[in-house]
């Protein structure tokens, strides 16, 4: 598990991360000594296959060194236009969904990203749209049971698993905001097609996140804010840590509102809590580039991803120390 606290947002929208670990919860399992190890492993293991070659690749011209990671900065736009409609999909309710996609055909890989309690699609269509640039089927639904009158997270993460399943199935990452990131994990721990989960300032409740995540088995990535109120003091971190494959970055300034797109007054009347330092729009393009990054690399897209944006030695995440 590796967690990381950014505790600087530099002009140009870059982040400080993890430059210096404060001896606190979020950056107590960092350790940069197994990393260390497991690059002594690689040379070590490199060495003995060069001691065994013979001149095969020199005579045949193979390039046989390894590809280069790819260096993207996911805060921009995608190479793709997109598309939108509205769709209904069944499960213990008939619900609407946006469908936001890239405008060419193709086999793009899906990715539900579900609202927060009490909001709705459009607080998340700003991060669809963004994602659809960048060749994924963004599935936005309007969560069954997410109001005060009819809460109910267990059945919202079962809901998620059924609605893929009226798509017809197949690799899926589950992706939310607040307690639609609960019900993320949830499903995430009950899809076997499922191929990562990503949190974004995700909200437990009842302890429902805490008992599922240990049988969420996919790369998890959780974003968080600053504890408040608005996202339950933070509880979510200590959720998704137990979940066997999982990084998280907290984000410094960043309110429940920000891992919105776009918040609206209803959120920012009780948790908008602007930072000194720190603009909306800085948070956001953080948000922007390792949220896509997240998505990239789970759904293989972009395998290097996570390495770049989310481990310290990335060109982003170093960038943004």
């Amino acid at each position: 598990m590796r967690t990381y606290f950014l505790p600087t947002i530099l002009s140009l929208s870059l982040l400080a991360c993890a430059g210096d670990k404060e001896s606190t919860n979020d950056t107590a399992d960092v350790n940069s000594t197994d990393d260390d190890s497991d690059l002594d492993d690689d040379d070590d293991s490199s060495t003995d296959d060069t001691d065994d070659t013979d001149d095969t690749d020199e005579d045949t011209g193979e390039d046989t060194s390894e590809p280069e990671e790819l260096e993207i900065d996911y805060r921009l736009a995608g190479p793709h236009t997109t598309t939108s409609s509205t769709i209904t999909l069944s499960a213990s309710c008939s619900a609407t969904a946006d469908l936001i996609t890239p405008a060419t055909s193709g086999d793009w890989p899906r990715i539900f990203l579900s609202h927060g309690f009490m909001r709705g699609p459009a607080q998340m269509i700003g991060w669809a749209e963004h994602l659809a640039s960048w060749g994924m089927e963004v599935v936005v639904p309007s969560l069954c049971h997410a109001s005060i009158i009819d809460t109910d997270h267990a059945q919202n993460g079962t809901d998620l698993t059924l609605f893929n399943d009226a798509l017809g199935g197949g690799p899926v990452v589950y992706a939310g905001h607040s307690a639609g990131g609960l019900a993320s994990l949830i499903a995430a721990s009950q899809d076997d097609d499922a191929v990562g989960l990503i949190g974004l300032d995700l909200t437990d409740a009842d302890g429902l996140g805490a008992s599922a995540a240990g049988a969420v088995g996919v790369p998890t990535y959780a974003l968080v804010g600053e504890a408040n109120s608005c996202n339950a003091s933070g509880n979510g971190v200590a959720t998704v840590r137990s979940a066997p494959d999982v990084s998280i970055i907290r984000i410094a300034e960043a309110d429940h509102c920000d891992f919105e797109n776009e918040t609206d007054w209803m959120c920012t009347t009780l948790c908008d809590a602007p930072g000194a330092t720190f603009s909306d729009d800085d948070i956001q393009q953080a948000l922007l580039g390792l949220l896509t990054a997240a998505a990239m690399s789970v759904t293989g897209e972009d395998p290097a991803a996570s390495t770049v944006w989310w481990q310290s030695g990335g060109l982003y995440f170093d960038q943004f120390n």
